[in-house]
């Protein structure tokens, strides 16, 4: 079978429209994966975050903050679970998810779009675990399977990093006008 090149998609954006682009991106891969059935119970890989990762080595720090919490919120106005526990839990995540963003961001042109991923996903699951312990749980013994969660951050964390660098090899150029598109 002859497998033909595929030409790729310049994506190019002169203005902070991209935020709510990959906001609502981002969203409807997240709600499409909260429809789906899961193997475990909350257990995800993470595919609203592969547009996160395509453009996180791109832009600016407060515009990927501000996707990664809108991301969020649309999903939950989506979803119907904005202010429930699903969706409480999500800008929990999302925290997470920026609290480490905001560790590697000096550097994160240096780090690889796997070992990103990896650590997205991890902080992201932490924090939802601990908000989870303290808040509905009370109980911080739910904290021992921290080790398994960090694990499975960090095969969903791999999966979604593969997906989004096939993206980005085979189909897509994102190009930002650095005086208009950055903040």
């Amino acid at each position: 079978m002859i497998v033909l090149p595929t030409e790729k998609k310049i994506l190019r954006f002169e203005d902070k429209r991209y935020i709510l682009f990959f906001s609502t991106l981002a969203a409807i891969f997240s709600f499409i994966e909260s429809i789906l059935p899961k193997p475990f119970l909350f257990v995800k890989i993470g595919i609203g975050y592969i547009p996160i990762l395509l453009i996180i080595d791109k832009i600016s720090y407060i515009p990927l903050i501000s996707i990664v919490l809108l991301k969020s919120v649309i999903t939950g106005i989506f979803a119907g679970t904005l202010f429930s526990f699903t969706g409480i839990l999500s800008i929990t995540g999302s925290i997470g998810c920026i609290f480490a963003y905001s560790m590697v961001y000096l550097f994160i042109k240096r780090l690889s779009k796997v070992s990103i991923s990896i650590l997205l996903a991890t902080f992201t699951n932490i924090f939802q675990l601990l908000f989870y312990s303290y808040f509905i749980v009370k109980d911080f013994n739910l904290l021992k399977i921290l080790p398994l969660v960090n694990l499975i951050s960090i095969i969903t964390g791999f999966i979604t990093s593969l997906i989004a660098i096939k993206i980005e090899e085979n189909y897509l150029v994102f190009v930002f006008d650095k005086n208009k598109g950055n903040l």
